[in-house]
């Protein structure tokens, strides 16, 4: 019998990838081609630069480096922004290797952790705010960007350096943010933002913000 090991990969709940030493995407199936918005013959030659979650391509890239460097990334938590939110995965980051045994490449292979967190409202965005739509309240571009340093696990000391305030403005925002977003406390922020998918919008909005 012979196997056709393309329809195995296609066939199976999980999304496995190729990329060369580069980062240029030599093989994706079919699950990780959707996610990416492409075909699995689109994606090849593509780098995560290129694709839907363009914004943490340097985190990826960096995974990539640790992985050439000999080591093996085992079911680690990450976050992954898809066409249609974000969703929580665990990653496998193995060397892939030529029949030779040279490494040539990253061979990768995730799920997505049965908490798929899908941007369910369009985060209309005007020059000035960002509706959150899962509650009727407005972010200020102010908040936007002290909630996308929250995201990123920032305190209210570095926020204040990153945006040349003061620290009891950028806490009057963590407020004001806290109180919108019906967050008990300062933690739950992200944890919300996650979870409707705020913060996929936010990432995306940031390079218009510094603009």
């Amino acid at each position: 019998m012979k196997v056709d090991h393309a329809a195995i990969l296609n066939a199976i709940n999980q999304y496995v990838y190729v990329k060369d030493i580069n980062g240029f995407y030599v093989y994706g199936n079919d699950s990780f081609a959707k996610i990416s918005g492409l075909d699995s013959k689109q994606i090849v030659g593509k780098t995560d630069f290129d694709l839907a979650w363009s914004t943490q391509a340097n985190d990826c890239r960096d995974d990539d480096n640790n992985v050439l460097s000999g080591n093996h990334l085992i079911n680690v938590e990450r976050y992954q922004t898809h066409e249609t939110g974000m969703t929580k995965i665990l990653l496998n980051l193995v060397p892939y290797h030529s029949t030779s045994g040279e490494v040539v490449g990253v061979l990768g292979h995730f799920f997505d952790c049965n908490q798929h967190l899908i941007l369910e409202t369009t985060g209309i965005f005007d020059k000035n705010r960002l509706y959150l739509e899962f509650v009727p309240e407005w972010l200020s571009t102010a908040e936007i960007r002290v909630c996308f340093y929250l995201i990123h696990g920032f305190s209210a000391a570095r926020i204040s350096e990153k945006t040349g305030t003061t620290t009891s403005t950028v806490r009057y925002h963590i407020d004001n943010i806290k109180n919108k977003m019906q967050c008990k406390n300062k933690n739950d922020i992200t944890e919300v933002a996650m979870r409707t998918g705020i913060a996929w919008k936010i990432f995306s909005l940031q390079h218009q913000l510094d603009d």
